[in-house]
């Protein structure tokens, strides 16, 4: 009896360490997993924004006269900026700003991204916000890490916008 005893206190510590062990270790992953993703956002979100659009362009309607407006060899951040800019000064801009204009940025950043993960960019300023949502994203996820960069505003915004990338797995 006294051995059966003891055998069972001895698998009892002996599981206990076991589960400690691997807890910890499970931690550690999590964390090494988190600080990949937090760094895979900010590499992904400047090579982004460095990208350059071969050619894109947006109709403006903010005068009598529809303009088609082309843009050739662009950085993606120029492109954002100027998105915003238009936003800014026409309350309603021409639909091709979304379905043309933006859909260049969507190609790149589609590219720019890992199969694996899924992304939606951001950019902002005051209370004009250009989103583009990857391949079958619906709303941001809880558990998404983030990067954001500030760029100087085009005339006539003065002040930055703000771009955010928010990636996770799916």
């Amino acid at each position: 009896m006294y051995d059966g005893m003891l055998f069972f206190v001895l698998m009892l510590l002996s599981s206990g360490i076991v589960m400690l062990t691997t807890l910890r270790a499970s931690n550690q992953t999590n964390v090494n997993q988190n600080s990949y993703l937090a760094e895979y956002a900010d590499s992904t979100l400047f090579a982004l924004l460095k990208s350059t659009v071969n050619y894109t362009y947006y109709y403006d309607s903010s005068g009598p006269v529809l303009k088609q407006i082309n843009r050739t060899n662009k950085m993606v951040s120029e492109l954002l900026l100027e998105d915003i800019a238009v936003r800014y000064s026409d309350s309603t801009p021409d639909e091709s700003l979304v379905n043309v204009f933006e859909k260049s940025i969507k190609d790149i950043a589609d590219n720019a991204t890992y199969p694996e993960y899924r992304y939606t960019l951001v950019a902002q300023y005051e209370d004009i916000r250009v989103e583009i949502r990857g391949k079958s994203v619906g709303a941001l996820p809880m558990e998404r890490h983030a990067s954001f960069m500030e760029l100087a505003g085009l005339e006539p915004i003065n002040g930055k916008v703000v771009v955010y990338l928010y990636i996770w797995r799916r």
